[in-house]
């Protein structure tokens, strides 16, 4: 069991990237800068 954070994210992402890919990619820019 490697972060299982890290799994559920990636999960969270994926769902999110199905339905809002441009928004998701802003998203991950905004994280970037915070």
């Amino acid at each position: 069991m490697e972060e299982p954070q890290k799994s559920v994210n990636f999960n969270f992402k994926n769902y999110y990237a199905s339905s809002l890919e441009l928004p998701l990619s802003i998203l991950d820019l905004l994280l970037l800068l915070l």
